[in-house]
């Protein structure tokens, strides 16, 4: 895993790490984005009888 933070604006150099856990934030903004992204999905049939997916989600 390559692990690096995010200080005054920019990454720091980081460091290749053996596979572990992965702390975050519960208050981290990926993990709205996921039900965010799928809430406003929607599914239709084309013309060609095809089903297909689009998304009326704004990611901010």
């Amino acid at each position: 895993m390559f692990i690096s933070e995010w200080h005054d604006g920019a990454w720091g150099k980081g460091e290749l790490k053996p596979y572990g856990p992965l702390p975050m934030m519960p208050s981290a903004q990926v993990l709205n984005y996921g039900q965010a992204a799928f809430e406003g999905m929607k599914a239709q049939r084309s013309a060609k009888d095809r089903i297909v997916l689009f998304s009326a989600a704004r990611v901010v």
